[in-house]
């Protein structure tokens, strides 16, 4: 089975695949296991596998030294990380590499990731399931250590900030616009004393002119 992993290898370098395939490199890294008459291989696509980047849970197939090429939607793949659990579909990763397919998606927090593959491939019932170690496969790695000239931040790390930025920002807010009000309230007040005023002057000033008038008629 390792050579034919060689043969894979050569193959996808030396084809245009999807993008998903080709961003890192195959992996090199799976965990071999019979079922029944089967031979598999299982693992990630892409090793070492970083976080936020595109990735996908590899899956290899073969029937007595036949590449099965065609699993319909008799196989699923569950990835397990933490308390939290998704499925995804297994498709072919292309026809260079008969016999070997992937569930793609992009892990998002580094640590251990446990794949659950179950269902039926010709007749024979599969239910394995793994976890990246040392045995296995590659575990998710942050990928700071490698990023060059500049570190991206992770999207845990840019979501803790977002969580720690938005409420200081909400109280700025809350009291620019209690500020505003108040301005507002201070504004309002003023035109109101100034309307007081004018009447009282207005009223001043009409006293004043009926006071002059009877001193004149007197």
């Amino acid at each position: 089975m390792w050579l034919r992993s060689g043969v894979r290898l050569t193959a996808v370098l030396g084809t245009t695949l999807t993008a998903l395939a080709l961003s890192t490199g195959v992996a090199s890294a799976h965990k071999e296991f019979s079922v029944g008459p089967l031979d598999m291989e299982m693992g990630f696509l892409n090793e070492p596998a970083y976080t936020g980047q595109p990735n996908g849970t590899f899956v290899s197939i073969m029937h007595g030294g036949r590449a099965v090429e065609d699993v319909g939607n008799g196989l699923q793949v569950e990835v397990i990380f933490g308390g939290q659990t998704k499925k995804f579909t297994l498709a072919p990763l292309g026809k260079a590499v008969p016999g070997d397919y992937v569930a793609s998606f992009i892990p998002t927090s580094p640590g251990a990731y446990t794949f659950h593959l179950f269902g039926t491939v010709e007749g024979q019932k599969v239910d394995r399931t793994f976890t990246s170690g040392p045995q296995t496969f590659d575990e998710v790695q942050d990928p700071a250590g490698v990023e060059f000239p500049v570190q991206v931040p992770a999207t845990a790390e840019l979501a803790t900030r977002i969580d720690r930025e938005v409420p200081r920002l909400t109280q700025q807010i809350a009291a620019a616009k209690s500020a505003a009000e108040d301005d507002a309230s201070s504004a309002k007040s003023l035109a109101t004393i100034g309307i007081v005023v004018g009447a009282i002057g207005l009223l001043a000033g009409g006293v004043g002119t009926a006071v002059g008038l009877r001193r004149r008629t007197a």
